[in-house]
């Protein structure tokens, strides 16, 4: 029956066909017009669909488009080389393999970027090397905050900058390439074993064993050349980039290999070039290839333009960023890095301490200024984000990318300097007795000027380049804010200048209690303007007389921060000895000429002579009314002075 009533709908056809054939046709043309046209249409709104939570959180960008599984079928050539990066259906009995050819996961190709629709995720392997990298920073900072010098402090920055370029070399890995075969997990558990080898040897890393660190971390940049390499070998389309990248692995390398054969300090002159070309080499790379695609659409017919022409061909395809995949990356890890400021500052007690203690006290300033940090990089500065920096521009991108290693070796100095602090026992209420052991052989009995030139000098750049890192990024402009962003972030510059003017002061005038308190104090205040300032002015954010008193508060905090911190030491147990030295007593009295004589002979024989005792005596052989009247009354054991 369904056969017949099939045939008798084309009999139909056929016959308004005969009949009207200029009709018939005009509308089989429009309807194959209408289908392509809601085709298209389906096509944009998944775009949009897909994209629309990555436009509302890092910006549009009118050179994104993505790729599809079935235009990719099309082209096996095409799908030999790149991914669409959503995962495919499992299916039942799925095989996991071996090896695999290596897949772009996004890519640039004259002028746009191509990528999945689906958003990057963060892979569990990612979130175990960051675990280990925390120990890597403790121990790189634990060298560093003992022996604070100025060559301490170039070590320091040396081998944070080779731990850096490892942390971004299995990133781009991860980033760029599909890792879901076996061989690429056994090649990140050799880069995991080669970041351990080299952890294990950063403490005497410029002594004894040099050799062994700079093995280890060669180790792990030629597994990356010949990563690179043989993605080369294996996608033709990124030919040229990965080899680029390969040779510059290869040369840098050999670079490292000489600096083993010089001796110390001259090795110097061969290992900063070499940490410096690791960290911008590819940048260069970046810049290289945009100048090749330059030379793709010039026009010019000179014999060294036709040259440039044809071996730009080979740089047409190169590796992007997954932006959500690089800022997840990053946001983990730089959340690890403020953890890590809160593991520095813990300690144990040997019996119980309250929050007197002044040990306490800055372990609690510490994890308030911690606190702050992450409310303000996390918060604070992605509020109102209308275009990321890395789709903003390329400029941008960069320094977004470079801005995070100067604030992250900026804030671990600090960090590492805080564990030393906050164990000093210079000040009242600070018994290193009271620490379990080793914390009580770790305490210091004041805090060294190296030691507080690295903690604020680290808050300090930290801070300055967090006003960086939020300049890169495009804001939506709120008419209606109490405070514009630049207004906002010159008082954030001004704190890091003041924090950094600390350590002239005197030790004798500004120990560590008062130090720590008056960073956190500056830190919170950099939080309450920020706070204060993106906050409307149409709605009441305060009541009007709280408003006028925090202003009036901040502006007291900005001109007195020793007073605060003398608050802070005087909040933990008073003053120490030092300053009830320096203090001076003034006492009236009215006393007969036998009481002046007696005194004046006890203190010439060098008796003691205390205000208690002279009560006693006056109480005794005086009625009350000739009692001596005290107008400034203190403790009554306070000696008296000649």
């Amino acid at each position: 029956m369904i056969r017949e009533l099939k045939a008798h709908h084309e009999n139909r056809r056929e016959s308004i066909r005969e009949n009207h054939s200029d009709i018939y046709n005009d509308f089989e043309h429009i309807q194959s017009e209408l289908t392509a046209i809601a085709a298209e249409l389906d096509m944009l709104t998944d775009h949009h669909v897909t994209l629309d939570a990555n436009f509302s959180k890092f910006g549009y960008s009118a050179q994104l488009r993505t790729l599809d599984v079935e235009e990719q079928a099309v082209s096996s050539s095409a799908a030999s080389s790149f991914s669409d990066g959503s995962e495919a259906p499992k299916q039942a009995g799925m095989n996991i393999k071996f090896w695999k050819r290596p897949v772009v996961r996004q890519y640039f190709h004259k002028g746009l970027l191509w990528r999945s629709k689906a958003s990057g995720e963060v892979a569990s392997f990612e979130l175990f090397i960051d675990l280990l990298y925390v120990g890597v920073i403790e121990a790189i900072g634990h060298t560093a905050s003992e022996h604070a010098t100025g060559s301490a402090l170039l070590h320091y920055l040396i081998t944070y900058a080779m731990s850096a370029k490892m942390w971004v070399d299995i990133t781009n890995m991860t980033n760029w390439f599909e890792t879901g075969d076996i061989m690429q997990r056994l090649s990140i558990l050799f880069f995991l074993l080669c970041l351990l080898g080299f952890t294990v040897n950063i403490a005497n890393a410029f002594d004894t064993t040099y050799t062994a660190t700079v093995a280890f971390y060669l180790g792990a940049r030629l597994l990356q050349g010949v990563y690179f390499a043989w993605v080369a070998i294996w996608v033709p389309t990124v030919r040229g980039p990965m080899t680029l990248q390969s040779i510059s692995v290869f040369v840098i390398s050999a670079v490292w290999i000489a600096s083993i054969h010089v001796e110390y300090p001259a090795r110097l002159g061969l290992m900063i070039p070499a940490v410096l070309c690791d960290l911008f080499g590819s940048m260069c790379i970046a810049l290289i290839m945009r100048t090749f695609q330059k030379f793709n659409v010039s026009e010019s017919r000179t014999r060294f333009s036709h040259f440039m022409k044809r071996l730009s061909t080979h740089f047409e395809f190169f590796p992007a960023f997954n932006i959500e995949h690089r800022v997840e990356r990053n946001n983990t890890f730089i959340a690890l890095v403020f953890g890590y400021s809160i593991l520095a500052i813990l300690y144990q007690n040997r019996y119980s301490v309250f929050a007197s203690n002044a040990i306490f006290g800055k372990a609690c300033l510490s994890l308030i200024q911690a606190f702050c940090f992450n409310w303000i990089y996390f918060e604070i500065d992605l509020l109102n984000m209308s275009v990321h920096a890395i789709r903003r521009h390329y400029a941008s991108a960069w320094v977004w990318i470079f801005g995070h290693l100067p604030f992250i070796m900026g804030y671990t100095l600090s960090a590492t300097a805080m564990s030393k602090i906050v164990l000093a026992h210079d000040v009242s209420h600070s018994d290193e007795g009271s620490l379990e052991k080793p914390y009580d052989e770790e305490s210091p009995e004041y805090v060294a000027t190296g030691l507080r030139w690295f903690y604020c000098g680290g808050l300090c750049v930290a801070l300055i380049f967090s006003c960086i890192i939020s300049l890169s990024h495009l804001y939506h402009v709120k008419e209606d804010a109490r405070l514009t962003q630049s207004s906002r972030l010159i008082y954030r510059s001004g704190a890091a200048i003041s924090i950094l003017m600390l350590p002239l002061a005197p030790k004798e005038r500004l120990e560590s209690l008062a130090l720590v308190g008056i960073t956190c104090s500056i830190v919170i205040s950099c939080l309450i303007v920020d706070l204060y300032g993106l906050s409307s002015k149409d709605k009441e954010y305060v009541p009007l007389y709280l408003e006028r008193s925090l202003w009036s508060s901040l502006r007291k905090l900005f001109n007195g921060y020793m007073l605060i911190g003398a608050l802070f030491s005087f909040w933990v147990g008073g003053f120490s000895q030092k300053e009830k030295q320096k203090i001076k007593y003034k006492a009236h009295c009215k006393l007969d000429e036998e009481r002046k004589t007696q005194i004046t002979e006890n203190l010439e024989k060098g008796h003691k002579t205390t205000i208690e005792d002279i009560l006693k005596k006056t109480s005794k052989s005086k009625p009350e009314s000739e009692t001596p009247h005290w107008t400034d009354h203190h403790n009554a054991n306070t000696h008296l002075a000649a």
